[in-house]
């Protein structure tokens, strides 16, 4: 075996011991600090960061904070604390945007659903600052878009599209979101009409303006999705992505776990009409499998034996990359499809994937209004341009 082939083979090894303890840890388990002791501190805390789950991991390695036999130990608790409390003033620093934007928002008669980021942190954590995120979510009514960018860019951020000169037609049938940066304060802050594009799944299903919760975040109340649907959304947006970050596993997890009273009835048949039924199982079954997520006997007899074991072994293969994005997007896709309830959904799903036009699009030619329709026949030459591109 030649040297290169053994730097991989141990690179694979310390990846797969660091994975393991990170599990054991999100599972509320007390590894012996002898097994920290052997892990690269930089390599495991790189791992941790990467899947999102430092405030968990952190949780634990506390504990050890004052054993001094293993200098590897103490050298991993001062990277995974320093990350930590890198972490605290981020989340402060989205959260207090976050309240500023919703009141703006209030005073001109917006309705807003923030959710993810603090949210999910107060709501699954007890706290903004036990949950890892990046930036600031919030859905919107596409009539409210122009306000709130217009708030946004008076406080300095700029667009990710030039919405200016963007009619609604291409911006909002073109994306679902559009991202907002504020480069000097490193802030991102993402404004939502939809939740997912090219899977075939209608956000006006899921009923989003029905219903809501309310979150206290530093003693303001904040509107966010009812129970059901913010669970119903992380489980498939986890999904989608084939679980590339632990975090999503344990926020499902947390959701089971802080809401035993869930209306399973109502989510099975919201994620029935979206023909995203399995897609949601599968979501259950891997928060299951590795965090022993308490299920309702009634859920774990809906799991089919066998037929999830090949999407298992992919996100498997995901949790051991060190970045987002993961290589096999066509394998991910074709994984996705056989995940859809029905025959219809996958044909709609494939056909939406392959046709429906995005800002990639609109960026190859600048088409008119009356001519918008050929976006989709532009779309097809525009993936194969892509592909070829990046080969």
């Amino acid at each position: 075996m030649s040297q290169a082939t053994n730097r991989y083979q141990n690179k694979d090894d310390e990846t797969e011991q660091a994975l393991d303890l990170i599990l054991r840890c999100c599972r509320n388990e007390t590894p012996h600090p002898q097994e920290f002791a052997r892990t690269d501190p930089d390599h495991f805390a790189a791992l941790a960061y990467h899947h999102g789950v430092v405030p968990i991991v952190y949780e634990t390695l506390r504990q050890y904070e004052s054993e001094t036999s293993y200098q590897n130990l103490q050298k991993l608790i001062a990277i995974i604390q320093s990350q930590y409390h890198s972490i605290i003033r981020h989340n402060m620093r989205l959260s207090a945007e976050l309240l500023k934007i919703v009141e703006i928002a209030q005073k001109h008669s917006i309705e807003t659903r923030p959710f993810k980021g603090p949210v999910l942190s107060q709501l699954l954590y007890g706290n903004i600052t036990k949950r890892q995120f990046s930036d600031i979510d919030i859905l919107i009514k596409p009539e409210a878009f122009h306000t709130i960018s217009s708030y946004l860019k008076n406080k300095g951020y700029k667009p990710l599209y030039p919405v200016e000169t963007y009619n609604d037609a291409v911006l909002f049938r073109m994306n679902n979101d559009c991202p907002f940066y504020d480069r000097k304060r490193g802030i991102a802050v993402e404004i939502h009409w939809e939740f997912f594009r090219k899977l075939a799944l209608p956000t006006s299903r899921f009923r989003i303006w029905d219903s809501f919760e309310t979150v206290t975040i530093n003693r303001q109340s904040v509107t966010t999705l009812s129970t059901e649907t913010h669970f119903l959304y992380i489980t498939l947006h986890a999904v989608k992505h084939f679980f590339e970050r632990f975090m999503w596993v344990c926020d499902i997890d947390r959701f089971v776990r802080n809401n035993p009273d869930m209306n399973w009835s109502s989510l099975l048949n919201t994620a029935h009409t979206l023909h995203a039924k399995r897609m949601f199982l599968f979501g259950l079954f891997v928060a299951h499998h590795y965090l022993y997520t308490p299920l309702p006997d009634h859920i774990l007899q809906l799991f089919p034996k066998e037929s999830f074991q090949k999407h298992l072994k992919f996100v498997a293969s995901t949790l051991r990359t060190s970045h987002l994005s993961t290589p096999g997007s066509l394998q991910k896709f074709k994984l996705l499809l056989t995940l859809r309830d029905t025959p219809l959904s996958k044909i709609s799903m494939l056909l939406e994937y392959l046709f429906k036009p995005g800002i990639n699009e609109r960026r190859i030619i600048i088409l008119p209004k009356k001519l918008f329709f050929l976006y989709w026949i532009i779309r097809p030459f525009g993936m194969i341009y892509r592909l070829r591109k990046n080969l």
